[in-house]
């Protein structure tokens, strides 16, 4: 018995929608965080101090790995009102000189942010350092002295969850 060309590729496609890996898609407001958001897995939590811009800052993170991608909101506490726009500066250029990338820049805020001139949503093509070419969205916003990078890092991303992550991002209050 031979099923019509329409009949066999609609067949395909549930198929091959079957097999990709799914998104389960939650609410989650990272403990300390004034920002509530979706992750498509279930995040797990770190915390540790860095260096960032000549200052040790206690840097908090949740993130999940779904849909062969990373996906993390990270936020920390400036230690004044003017260390906040040279920090997301730092943050800004360490995400793209951790993969090499130019970054392609876009306007992004989130209701309820403190407005800042260096908030934006950057995405960058370059590379792991074991040289596995690799795609970066980040967004920087800032809320009060608390400065936030959420990022997707993927070799392959697929279109609709980075919209799902980034357009989900919300001030908790």
């Amino acid at each position: 018995m031979s099923f019509p060309l329409g009949t066999r590729v609609a067949a395909c496609l549930v198929t091959l929608a079957a097999c990709s890996p799914s998104l389960d898609w939650r609410q989650t407001r990272a403990e300390g965080s004034d920002v509530v958001l979706l992750f498509p897995c279930r995040p797990d939590r770190d915390e540790r101090t860095v260096r960032v811009d000549g200052a040790d800052l206690r840097m908090q993170m949740v993130s999940c790995h779904a849909a062969g991608a990373a996906f993390a909101l990270a936020f920390a506490e400036a230690p004044d009102a003017t260390r906040v726009t040279p920090l997301v500066a730092a943050l800004r250029a360490a995400a793209a000189a951790n993969i090499g990338a130019v970054p392609t820049v876009s306007v992004f805020a989130v209701a309820g942010a403190t407005p800042n001139e260096q908030s934006a949503l950057l995405r960058m093509e370059g590379r792991l350092p074991d040289g596995r070419r690799v795609v970066e969205h980040a967004a920087f916003f800032v809320k009060g002295l608390r400065v936030y990078a959420a990022t997707v890092l993927g070799e392959s991303i697929p279109a609709e969850a980075v919209e799902t992550f980034f357009a989900s991002i919300k001030s908790a209050s």
